[in-house]
Parts: C-alpha cells; sequence; structure tokens
C-alpha cells in the first residue's frame, strides 16, 4: 500500500510556487526551486521517518540559497552528488558546489544561517530570456539547458565554456532529458516537436511531430525523460483522443507505439525511477514512470502492466510541475503550484523488486557494451590512423592530456588591480553597445565592455564567469582584519531602511565587478515576473537608484515593477471538465504575450487551436482578463482592451503611470489597476458601458505596512467585486468603499483562537474567500515560530476566540461571503451562550449583553418609529428575523443557562412578525 504524506514544513516564503524539485544521489538531502527566487535545500530522512521529523535537533532545512534574481524554476543534482544546478527566469544557471564548514545565512536575509556550506562554483550566462529546464550528462562533464529564446545551450562543466548551441527549435523550449548511454539529448518544445540529437557531433537524429499536434499551445514545461534502461524517451503535452498523454519514443526508430493515458489536462512533467525492477519471477525487467499534469492529478505506471499502479487525484490544488524519485527507487517526490511538495512511498508488492547495482551495470553492459568509461567513436577509415599519431605526439610535447580530469574543486582566480596595464592585442577591439528605450521614448545606449581577441583568434562570444578572489582568514574561517583592499569587490546593494529615511549604500574604494541586487525593501514589492529580459541588469541598477533618491527626499518610491518579461500567460476560461476530451471546451482559453526588443504578440487559443492575435507597439508588462474581456498592460504606461473575439473595442487607455498589478474580475467584466505611484482603478469594462467604479489611493496602506520590512504580494478582487491586498506576512486588507478606508481582515492576532488552529469553517463547509486569507495568516505565523505567539494580543484564549469570531463574521460581511456568514454566525452565537451563566471558568462579564444585543439586532425595531426606515430586515438575500429564528435562537437553546433569555426573544419575535403580517394584509 502507497503511504502518502505531505511535509508541512517544506514550504517556500508566502506560500510561493514550488516549480521544482530534485533528490541528491547520497539519499540523504533533496532541493527545491521556488517563486520565491531561492533555493532550498532539505534533509530527506524527516519527509521519510516520522521521529526524525519530530525530533527538534534533526535539522529539516539544510540550505537557503538567494543567488538569483527572479523565480527559479528547475533545480538539479550532479550525478556524483558533489553539484546543484538551478535555472531562473533571470536568463542565468548557477552550479553550487558543496564545501567543507558551516553554511551562513544570505546577508541581509531573515533565514536561518545553512547547515550546509553551498557555494556558487560556476554561473552561465548564455540565454536572453527564462530558463525553464537544466540536465546533466551521465558523467556530469556537461550540463544542458533550454529556455524561452528557443535555443538548447551545452556548457562544459570543465572550462565553464559554452561546447555549443542547439537552433533546432521554432518556439519555447521548456524541457531537456540526457540519454543514460550518453548518445543522445532530448528536447521539448512549445513548437509541438521533440528533436533528438547526437551528442558526438550534435546533428538532428530526430524531429518528431505527430503525438503532439493536437495538444495544448502553451504549458509551464515540459520536462521529458529516458527510461533508466535507455530504451526509450517519455515526452509530455501529447495528445491522443479522449485524454492527454505522455507519448513513448522508442529509441532507435524514434516512433510513438505506446502512450501513458488517462489525464484531463496537459502532461508536463514525467519521471522514471531511477532503478530497473523485476517481478516475483524475476524473468524480465522493467521500469516505473510517474507523470504529473495540470489537471492537478498523478499516476505512476508500471511497465509491465496495462493500467497504471495508482491515481492521485487530491493532493493538490494546482498544476504539478516537477517529479523526482529518491535513488533506492521506491519514493515519489511531487510538488506543485500551489507550493507544496508531497512524498509517495511504494513497497515491492506494488512496483517489483529493484536490482542491485551490480545487477544493473550487468544489464546496461549485456545491452549497450561497456558504457563506464567514455569511448572515442569507433574509427570508419584505417588511413585516419596515420594524422591520429602526429597530434598525440603535439598533445604529449604541450603537456595536454587525452583523457579529460574528473570534475574538481573550482579555485577562485585572481582579480587584476586596477592599476595593471591589460595585454595589448594586434585586432581592433569591438565596440559593442546595447540600446534601452525609456517610457518617454528616449533612446539610451550602453557600452558594453569587450576583450579584444589575440591575433588569428577568431571572435567567439563565450560564456560569463564569475570568478571571485579569496579573503585572508583566520583558523576560524573569520576574514582576517588585514585583508587587502583590492580584494573586496565594489557592491552596490540596498539595505534595510533606516527610520524611514531610505536606503544606505556602502561603496568601496576599488572597482570591481558591479554586482546590483534588488531585494525586498521596507515598501512595496511587485511580484516577480514570469521572465526576465537581457536588460534585466541595468533595469535594477536604474530602479534601486531611484527608490534611493527618492526615499532620501522623505518621498516614497514608486511601486518596483520588473522588466517586462520574455512571454506572459493568463488562462482566460478554464477548462470543462466534465465536457468531452475531445470538444474544444474541455481546453482552457488561454491569452500569451510574446515580448520582442521594440513589440509584443497577442496570441489566444484553446486546444491548440488559435483564436485571434494581435500585435501591440510597445512590450507587454502584465495581461489579465476572463471570459468578458481581455487586457494588456504596456510598457508605455497604456492599457488596451479586447473583446472576446479579439477586437480593439476602445483606443489605448493612458494610465496615471505603469500598471504594477492587473487584475480582472472573476465572473464580470470588472478590471482592477494598481499603478507605480500607488492609484487603485476598478473599471466596469462592459462595452457601451464603460465608467470607474472605484478610483482611491493604496500609498498610505502600503507604507503603513511596509515599515515592518514586508512587501505586497497579491491583489485581486473579490466575487462581490471588492479589492483585497494581501502581505507577505500573511496580513490582508479589504476596501471599504462607502467609509473610503481599509480594513484589515486577517492578521496574526488572535493566533491563540481556537478557530486559527482549525483552519476551517465549523460545520465542515467549504474554504471561502474570509477562511482562505486566515489560512494565508496563520501559516504565515507558522513561519514566525514561537515568536508569533509573544505578538498576538494578551486575552486569554476564550476571549480571543471571541474577538476572533467577530472579525470573521464582520470580515464575511464585507465580503459578502453568505456561504460563510451563516455557519460564523451560529459559532459567534454559540461562543457568547458558553459565556454566560455563573461557571467562573468560563464566565465573561458582558457577554450577555452582547448575545442580547445581536438578539436585538436581528430582530429588529418593534414598533413604527424612525428607526424601521434606517433598519435593514434583510441580509445577503435572507430575511434577518428567519436567520433570528432557524440559527440564532436554537443555538442559544442548547445552553439552559440562557433559558430565560431565549423566552423573552421567542416572545418578542412572535410579536414582531404577528406585527409585520398585520401590517401586510391592511396593505392588501
Amino acid at each position: 500500500m502507497v503511504v502518502v504524506y505531505k511535509p508541512e514544513f517544506v514550504t517556500h516564503d508566502a506560500r510561493a510556487p514550488v516549480f521544482s524539485v530534485d533528490a541528491a544521489p547520497c539519499g540523504s538531502r533533496f532541493a527545491t526551486a521556488g517563486g520565491d527566487q531561492k533555493v532550498k535545500v532539505w534533509a530527506l530522512a524527516p519527509v521519510l521517518e516520522r521521529a526524525v521529523e519530530a525530533d527538534a535537533d534533526a535539522p529539516k532545512c539544510l540550505a537557503t540559497l538567494s543567488d538569483h534574481f527572479g523565480p527559479v524554476n528547475c533545480v538539479r543534482f550532479s550525478k556524483s552528488g558533489r553539484y546543484l544546478a538551478s535555472g531562473s527566469t533571470d536568463t542565468s544557471v548557477l552550479v553550487y558546489a558543496l564545501r567543507d564548514g558551516p553554511g551562513k545565512a544570505a546577508f541581509g536575509s531573515a533565514d536561518e544561517p545553512n547547515v550546509e556550506n553551498w557555494t556558487i562554483a560556476m554561473r552561465y550566462k548564455g540565454h536572453d530570456s527564462d530558463v525553464i529546464d537544466i540536465a546533466w550528462s551521465p558523467d556530469d562533464s556537461m550540463l544542458a539547458s533550454c529556455s524561452l529564446d528557443n535555443l538548447v545551450i551545452i556548457w562544459d562543466c570543465r572550462t565553464g565554456n559554452q561546447v555549443t548551441t542547439l537552433r533546432g527549435h521554432t518556439s519555447f523550449v521548456k524541457g531537456v532529458a540526457w540519454d543514460p548511454i550518453g548518445k543522445f539529448l532530448a528536447t521539448q518544445s512549445d513548437d509541438k516537436t521533440c528533436i533528438i540529437w547526437r551528442t558526438d557531433d550534435w546533428t538532428q537524429v530526430a524531429k518528431v511531430e505527430e503525438p503532439y499536434q493536437a495538444s495544448m499551445g502553451a504549458t509551464f514545461s515540459m520536462r521529458l525523460c529516458w527510461s533508466p534502461d535507455g530504451k526509450a524517451v517519455t515526452t509530455c503535452n501529447s495528445y491522443k483522443k479522449p485524454s492527454h498523454t505522455a507519448s513513448v519514443l522508442e529509441r532507435g526508430t524514434w516512433g510513438s507505439n505506446f502512450d501513458f493515458v488517462g489525464h484531463k489536462g496537459p502532461v508536463v512533467a514525467v519521471r522514471f525511477s531511477p532503478r530497473l525492477f523485476h517481478d516475483e519471477n524475476r524473468d524480465k525487467v522493467h521500469t516505473v514512470i510517474a507523470c504529473g499534469s495540470q489537471d492537478c492529478k498523478l499516476t505512476i505506471w508500471t511497465t509491465n502492466r496495462p493500467k497504471p499502479v495508482c491515481i492521485v487525484r487530491k493532493c493538490f490544488s494546482q498544476s504539478v510541475v516537477d517529479l523526482c524519485w529518491t535513488p533506492d527507487g521506491y519514493t515519489l517526490l511531487a510538488c506543485s503550484t500551489d507550493g507544496t511538495l508531497c512524498a509517495y512511498t511504494f513497497d515491492q508488492a506494488e512496483i517489483g523488486e529493484a536490482l542491485d547495482n551490480t545487477d544493473a551495470e550487468a544489464f546496461l553492459s549485456e545491452t549497450y557494451g561497456d558504457i563506464r568509461r567514455n569511448r572515442a567513436p569507433m574509427l570508419e577509415d584505417p588511413t585516419l590512423l596515420g594524422f591520429e599519431a602526429p597530434r598525440e605526439l603535439n598533445d604529449a610535447a604541450q603537456g595536454v592530456k587525452t583523457t579529460p580530469p574528473p570534475p574538481k574543486r573550482i579555485q577562485p582566480a585572481p582579480i587584476r588591480s586596477s592599476n595593471a596595464t591589460a595585454p595589448t592585442s594586434g585586432v581592433a577591439t569591438i565596440s559593442a553597445q546595447r540600446e534601452t528605450v525609456s517610457n518617454d521614448g528616449r533612446r539610451r545606449i550602453v557600452p558594453v565592455a569587450t576583450a579584444g581577441p589575440s591575433a588569428g583568434t577568431p571572435v567567439k562570444a563565450a560564456p560569463q564567469r564569475v570568478q571571485l578572489q579569496p579573503l585572508p582568514t583566520n583558523a576560524q574561517g573569520q576574514m582576517s582584519e588585514a585583508a587587502p583592499a583590492n580584494a573586496l569587490k565594489r557592491r552596490i546593494e540596498p539595505t534595510a531602511m533606516n527610520g524611514g529615511n531610505g536606503f544606505k549604500s556602502t561603496l568601496s574604494d576599488q572597482p570591481a565587478v558591479k554586482r546590483v541586487t534588488l531585494q525586498p525593501t521596507q515598501l512595496n514589492q511587485a511580484p516577480a515576473p514570469l521572465a526576465a529580459t537581457p536588460a534585466a541588469e541595468p533595469q535594477r541598477q536604474q530602479m534601486a537608484t531611484a527608490a534611493t533618491a527618492t526615499t532620501a527626499m522623505g518621498v516614497p518610491p514608486p511601486l518596483p515593477v520588473a522588466p517586462s518579461p520574455g512571454t506572459l500567460h493568463v488562462q482566460l476560461v478554464a477548462p470543462n471538465l466534465e465536457a468531452d476530451a475531445s470538444s474544444e471546451v474541455h481546453a482552457p482559453l488561454l491569452l500569451e504575450a510574446k515580448n520582442h526588443e521594440r513589440f509584443a504578440d497577442l496570441v489566444c487559443s484553446r486546444g491548440g487551436k488559435i483564436k485571434w492575435t494581435d500585435r501591440v507597439e510597445c512590450r507587454a508588462t502584465h495581461v489579465s482578463g476572463n471570459q468578458f474581456f481581455s487586457a494588456v498592460a504596456l510598457e508605455d504606461g497604456s492599457l488596451q482592451l479586447y473583446t472576446p473575439c479579439g477586437r480593439r473595442y476602445m483606443p489605448s487607455l493612458l494610465l496615471p503611470d505603469r500598471a504594477a498589478f492587473l487584475v480582472s474580475g472573476q465572473d464580470d467584466s470588472s478590471l482592477l489597476i494598481v499603478t507605480r505611484d500607488y492609484k487603485l482603478l476598478v473599471w466596469n469594462v462592459t462595452v457601451g458601458k464603460e465608467k470607474c467604479s472605484l478610483e482611491a489611493d493604496c500609498m498610505a496602506l502600503v507604507r503603513s505596512s511596509g515599515r515592518s520590512g514586508v512587501a505586497l504580494s497579491q491583489v485581486r478582487l473579490s466575487k462581490c467585486g471588492a479589492p483585497i491586498f494581501t502581505f507577505t506576512n500573511g496580513h490582508a486588507y479589504v476596501y471599504h468603499s462607502d467609509l473610503k478606508t481599509w480594513a484589515r481582515v486577517a492578521d496574526q492576532s488572535f493566533l491563540k483562537s481556537e478557530f486559527t488552529s482549525r483552519l476551517r469553517q465549523p460545520g465542515g463547509s467549504g474554504v471561502g474567500e474570509m477562511q482562505a486569507l486566515q489560512i494565508g495568516a496563520a501559516r504565515a505565523a507558522a513561519h514566525m515560530g514561537p515568536a508569533a505567539l509573544l505578538q498576538s494580543g494578551g486575552q486569554p484564549p476564550r476571549r480571543e476566540t471571541g474577538r476572533h469570531l467577530e472579525v470573521l463574521l464582520s470580515g464575511s460581511s464585507m465580503l459578502n461571503s453568505s456561504a460563510e456568514y451563516r455557519p460564523w454566525l451560529a459559532a459567534y452565537v454559540r461562543h457568547l451562550a458558553s459565556e454566560c451563566g455563573d461557571d467562573p471558568t468560563t464566565m465573561f462579564v458582558g457577554a450577555e449583553a452582547q448575545l442580547r444585543e445581536i438578539c436585538h439586532e436581528f430582530l429588529g425595531p418593534l414598533s413604527a418609529s424612525s428607526s424601521v426606515e434606517t433598519w435593514k430586515s434583510e441580509i445577503f438575500g435572507v430575511k434577518k428575523r428567519t436567520l433570528l429564528r432557524e440559527v440564532i435562537i436554537p443555538t442559544i437553546a442548547a445552553n439552559r443557562s440562557a433559558q430565560v433569555m431565549v423566552a423573552e426573544i421567542v416572545e418578542l419575535l412572535e410579536a414582531a412578525e404577528s406585527r409585520e403580517t398585520r401590517n401586510d394584509l391592511s396593505i392588501c
């Protein structure tokens, strides 16, 4: 029987999406990549063993790596386990090495100090857009990365140089996998093809198209995988009626004769168990594979059975995006964009008995020959031997080794001092430049320094590698006071605000490589984009400089807006899962914006079929919409609106400033816009009835929340159209349009309330809007640990529960959440009734008066007076007196100490209803 466990401690900041997961070959740790721009390394034992998890002395998070400037899309351990590679939307690939000694927390970070010492060994810069997937070669000598720039780059891990760039795809490349034998590389792209490349000369062996032509046009990833026996590669995002499938391409023929079927959404990740298995008869070897889909489900298969071992349906609320197996082959880890991870442990009765390493190597050697060492291709012509001897003699004279050395610890290279003379070259240095266009249309040309090549050497672009000068340390590993000044690089990094006066920057006197880091500040930070452009670095510097200048004068800086991403996606209409899988409405309706240098292409598609297209003369920063309209915000501060069929039904609309958030309503034509100058706009964009429903200023809210070092994480519209702002500390605010102010409906003020611990509504009803905000606040408090309880109010738990219910009740009313209001009303009345009476352990002075007050509020005026006109007799379309009779009175009656009050209220209610009936008859 499969054991399913969802560890609550495995999470990223602010419950950010977990985009990738991978287990180390040693079996003691695994890593996750998140939307919070971090890579986290975790101990595996607490996930697999409850006793270890309960041990307070056993570390769970081994390291937090915060070196990327954008969300991290992929993370992979090398086959040796010594290195860890990550790819991000900041276009870079980082390779970390595990060093001796304890780790340290990143400077300025609130994370705990690292248990393990993971440091950057190599930084690869060669892509122009998001890096989506990465893969190590079987011997760790090379690393492949694929990106939204349509390219696949092969990196030499020994030198840091590019081996080659593969250019066979015509759209975003979202999956790359290395043949375990090392002969082939498979890549998959949004152009609906899978290409097999030969690794000895990097030529295309096959380009497979047929299984993917009916597939959906855009998915987050296509993480394909080779079987551990090398006989096949299983691909993603294929479709064969009536379901989405994972097509299997057989080695050699590259034909698709078998599919893993049954998903109602595109399969975006597949992963084979690293072990080979056999059944009880031990006569035939088989493999085990897991498939993850956008329908939030997982299927696990063995290749010796026609049906899946199990189907996992309810573990995730959003798409599964990555999978990995532990080295023993029996435990599967899956992660989702809902910010959670789940572990599934199987036994031999379910998936078979794993071959030991000796038997597995014997099986592979019998199939492919000796694969334990890298052998050069066999010479096809004996005359070529005549060229081998002179070359070997020449290599020997120059000290060149024919056998590449194994991976070793990378030593930092010395930094050339500022007064050193650069070597001259016989070839003139080529002057490179980069041109950017600001919001007001002005051009800015930034020169880029390039080194001149040596004489007779062709100019070739090389990847950028960061090399750090070691600082002198003492015996305890601390930096010595005698460290030379020229060993310190110049850094420009905004630090925490000092008394609200702005950033403080420290500049060293020695010139060196600039590293500009935009970190969360005391004010709001816009959500990180899905992608970054090559101009991201200078834009980050401009944003940081602007923030420093404005805060120094006491004026709050504008809401930061990250550089326009390479691509943007939004789901306009969710798929109809109840419809036939072959029908068009079974697939979601998607809008995609592909940014180019000076314009953006918009593509609306459904089930792989294009509905409409358009080109806007500026890069897009945000896209949103629903079944009623689509909206695109542009870099020049304008907004373009579209009908469901793609017509521009209004001219370009000029916003007060560039958009920082753009959110559409859930079931209407509402559009929420938050601009960089803190303007909040809610528009009704119904054709022919366009108007501004709400205009407000959110500067005070963002500034007051920013003083505690938190950032604005989400902006959305409630079902009733009220703006909701959520911050990284879990606090949530709803705008009260009548009072023209913000109401805080979720925070950590009631951590001792019994309803905070339950994280659900009484009566077992589903999670509504108000309860979802409470869950977010409680989860944020969980990250704060015991210190959060010290920050909560000093009231007794029972009183805190009552105050919490009052907030839940009023918040549900503000959000017009009728499904939540009724159970919270019953819970609140029950709680007040329990505090009435003479029991000193539960009695609260004033509880009875409060209970009578709420009864009279629902009872209403008892006689004709001016208060009759101001009293609202209904709430959420239900009469208050009906709620009094059906909810409040039966709840109070359950407490016998309140019998007198019940009798009194019943008598008043009957009199009021009798009078109301007589009035109705008199009118008739």
